[in-house]
């Protein structure tokens, strides 16, 4: 019967366990376990892993000038209004519809009533 080999590290605040075990089959199956879940599966080729590391340092390079800046971009149409809170007054909201602001609050329903200050 073969060993099991049980690996364990310490990530954060969790303990991440991982454990290759012999099935009925002849691949070994891998079981990696972060705090309460466990997620088992075959364990891959090196020359797999090797790939799939590459491939995902790759999408991360794509994707880091999008993760390093804060915010989204919005595509402000005609006739469909915009709205924020005001960074002054919280409790009041502000509507930019057509290059027009207007401040106001939110009633019942969703409906926009203007106030003036």
């Amino acid at each position: 019967m073969a060993k099991n080999s049980n690996k364990a590290a310490v990530v954060g605040r969790s303990e991440l366990r991982m454990r290759s075990e012999p099935t009925g089959s002849a691949k070994k199956t891998a079981k990696v376990t972060f705090g309460g879940v466990t997620v088992s599966a075959p364990v891959q080729s090196l020359k797999l892993v090797r790939k799939n590391i590459k491939e995902g340092q790759t999408a991360l390079k794509r994707a880091a000038g999008a993760l390093t800046h804060s915010g989204v971009a919005l595509k402000v149409s005609k006739d469909v209004p915009l709205f924020y809170a005001d960074r002054d007054d919280p409790k009041t909201i502000i509507r930019e519809l057509n290059g027009k602001k207007e401040k106001g609050v939110l009633l019942k329903g969703g409906r926009f009533r203007v106030i003036h200050k």
